[in-house]
């Protein structure tokens, strides 16, 4: 057994072993792994995903084997993250695709690939817009349009992710004052904000570098964060969260109920919203336990001050059991789908107008 870097270690079984016993002893490493440990009257648990690769079907070198195994490894990230996968063949083209899609990303922002569609966020009495989410959009010359789910995670692996977020940071606070130049200064842009970007020591001052340079006041940017950064990075977190809303930022703690739910999160950071995930909203009227839960978060929510937002809310069902358990904004197809800047103004001007 060795460390190769990083978290990443290497086991090797010499002789002929079938998958059947492979798959047994790494059963066992994870199992072992996964058992809880006191320390300083805390208890710490680990996990691990496991990639497998058999000489020689799986490669003929070490270093064939090394990296079928990594491959391996990501694809047992995606499917468990506390278990593991054997090398498959597919693996291989799927980290082609990757690599390719990696490349055409980093000349992405300096070719103007990139651009920002807008969600409104309305209040679910009345209907009335008061903020847009800023969506990232990639249309490549060599892909075509490509899905966020497919280039986020790529940007995140590679280390893409911090300037692709100072860009859409930058070209929200932008329309911020742009909607400002029309009247609109109360509403607000909300922005995701990945763990890598809020990790880096200089997040703070990119924010308000970008706030500065569009001359927009703190309040017209909201930054949405997920609870996957804070399991981690919990008083980073604390820390960084609470210099910029010192200033008057809005922090808002996004997909709620999809990781390890904690209070303590709501306890100790100072965000003022909540955003339930889609997957809540999508069993509303067809499963009716799970659906009071959607309830039992909003009125929790509200026990801490904090304003609500469903996210995902496509039929009047939907929209009709929110407004009866006093969610305070609506996101979703049902309001509008995510449009472009124009249509964004056109939105607000009608709202006005009625």
């Amino acid at each position: 057994m060795a460390r190769i870097g990083g978290d990443e270690f290497v086991v090797i079984l010499p002789g002929t072993s079938g998958r059947t016993e492979i798959a047994g002893i790494a059963d066992n490493i994870v199992r072992e792994l996964g058992i809880s440990y006191d320390v300083w009257e805390e208890s710490f648990s680990m996990s691990a995903s496991i990639g497998i690769a058999v000489y020689p079907a799986d490669g003929n070198t070490a270093e064939e084997i090394l990296k079928n195994a990594d491959n391996a490894m990501y694809a047992a990230k995606r499917k468990d993250k506390n278990g593991w996968c054997f090398y498959e063949a597919f693996m291989q083209s799927e980290a082609l695709e990757k690599t390719v899609l990696r490349n055409s990303l980093r000349y992405a922002v300096e070719r103007k690939e990139l651009s920002l569609a807008y969600q409104p966020q309305a209040a679910a009495k009345g209907a009335a817009v008061v903020g847009f989410e800023a969506l990232l959009r990639w249309d490549s010359p060599e892909h075509g349009p490509v899905s966020p789910g497919c280039f986020i995670p790529v940007a995140e692996q590679s280390g893409l992710i911090q300037p692709m977020g100072a860009w859409v940071l930058k070209e929200a606070c932008a329309f911020a004052r742009r909607l400002a130049d029309h009247g609109y200064e109360d509403i607000y842009i909300a922005v995701n904000v990945s763990a890598k970007q809020i990790a880096a020591d200089d997040f703070v001052g990119v924010v308000r570098g970008a706030l500065a340079e569009a001359g927009i006041k703190p309040g017209q940017i909201e930054l949405e964060i997920t609870e996957s950064f804070l399991m981690s990075s919990m008083e980073d977190a604390k820390r960084k969260f609470g210099e910029l809303r010192a200033t008057g930022i809005r922090l808002a703690l996004d997909d709620f109920g999809t990781g390890f739910s904690s209070l303590t999160y709501l306890w100790n950071l100072p965000v003022t919203k909540l955003k339930i995930d889609k997957s809540f909203i999508d069993i509303i009227m067809h499963d009716t336990a799970k659906t009071n839960i959607v309830s039992t978060i909003i009125k929790m929510a509200h026990d801490f001050n904090m304003v609500v937002v469903a996210e995902g809310v496509e039929t009047e069902q939907q929209y009709t059991y929110l407004t009866e358990n006093s969610c305070d904004l609506i996101q979703g197809y049902y309001i509008s789908r995510p449009v472009d800047e124009t249509e964004a103004i056109r939105l607000l001007h009608k709202g006005k107008d009625t």
